[in-house]
């Protein structure tokens, strides 16, 4: 049997922070409780996908904290304090959460980390017309809080339409978004420090995302998925950086470090590729087209996606980043796929769409821009 991979320094200090997190809002708890102060509560609900017989929801019942409106002036501190409370807000395990879909009605329970889950089923396809993108009213049961009053939060969750030729899945970190995400001191510095609006996308990216939403007619819609390893408390940080940048709006997968063991944080290379997996499941009737990075283990994912599920990835587009080795390695998983299907390791975006319009995946390659 083979042996799982050993824990990196990262992912030591991952679980750290992590531990450290858990204990800090216990010890906040235990004061507010004293001092007779309560938090107020949201339903903070992301973006959900599924198709014409189901859809799949998930959210958070969280502290509602003010509301952050980043600018690219703010100063490093007001950054890393807005950041702080992102990982810091109360949670509230177990507060139930009604879903209303049409003449549907469903009831769940947080789990011990305040998320929820909302899986609903036909029959509904007759309704699913129109645009792609479908709305789920929640509502808080349980009082949580002391002269809560009502709450509520509307749902979006993705449907392909039916014209779509393929779906894309594209990794954030050094993909869309400069992470540097192969040093954790790096990428803590980036994170903690920057907002959604200081933070860098990488050149090329909305040019040739727009490009494959457009697809081969130029006007396909194809749908996006956004994939990462980052937790979901920077939820509101990628969707915020996705709008502020052009990018093609779609449901963010990020991971959830309560699911994974509490002991040693496991890597995310089983995260990814099980949420690609669903992904795939889910959208059955579409090919996908998966775009990521050389700096971590993006290529030797794709790579088992696609031996996993033949026929269904068009081609993948890897990302080259600061480090040669990284990118050989890359180059040498590539190589050893073949044409089944295409794996281009690119430089600059000019070379994937080149791949890309040669392939019929876009119409043309779009002028230059951002």
């Amino acid at each position: 049997m083979a042996m799982p991979p050993r824990p990196t320094f990262s992912d030591l200090l991952k679980t750290l922070a992590h531990q450290t997190g858990k204990n800090y809002l216990r010890l906040r708890a235990a004061v507010q409780g004293r001092l007779g102060r309560a938090p107020r509560v949201k339903i903070q609900p992301y973006r959900g996908f599924g198709n014409s017989d189901e859809l799949f929801l998930i959210g958070r019942v969280v502290e509602d904290l003010p509301p952050a409106s980043p600018s690219e002036d703010d100063p490093w501190w007001r950054n890393a304090r807005a950041m702080l409370r992102r990982f810091t807000a109360c949670r509230f395990p177990g507060a139930r959460v009604r879903a209303r879909f049409g003449d549907q009605t469903l009831e769940t329970a947080a789990d011990g980390e305040g998320f929820f889950r909302f899986h609903i089923r036909a029959p509904f396809a007759n309704r699913l017309d129109g645009g792609s993108w479908h709305e789920v009213a929640l509502e808080l049961v349980d009082q949580v809080c002391p002269a809560q009053g009502e709450v509520r939060a509307t749902a979006s969750a993705l449907v392909p339409r039916a014209g779509c030729r393929f779906g894309v899945v594209s990794d954030l970190d050094d993909t869309v978004i400069e992470s540097n995400a192969t040093s954790f001191l790096k990428l803590a510095q980036i994170t903690l420090l920057h907002n959604a609006r200081s933070r860098t996308m990488l050149p090329g990216t909305a040019r040739f995302y727009r490009a494959l939403e457009g697809g081969e007619v130029g006007l396909a819609g194809n749908p996006f998925f956004y994939v990462s390893s980052s937790v979901w408390n920077l939820y509101d940080v990628f969707a915020d950086f996705l709008e502020i940048n052009g990018l093609p709006t779609g449901p963010l997968i990020l991971r959830d470090l309560e699911a994974d063991d509490a002991r040693v944080i496991k890597s995310g290379h089983e995260h990814k590729l099980a949420k690609i997996e669903r992904i795939l499941a889910i959208c059955h009737r579409l090919p996908f087209v998966l775009i990521g990075d050389a700096g971590q283990d993006d290529p030797a994912i794709y790579r088992e996606v696609a031996r996993r599920n033949p026929g269904r990835v068009l081609a993948i587009y890897i990302r080259a980043v600061r480090l040669p080795e990284r990118n050989n390695r890359a180059r040498q998983i590539a190589c050893g796929m073949g044409d089944a299907p295409p794996m281009l390791v690119f430089e600059t975006v000019d070379e994937a769409l080149g791949h890309a319009a040669a392939a019929g995946l876009i119409a043309s390659i779009p002028p230059e821009g951002r």
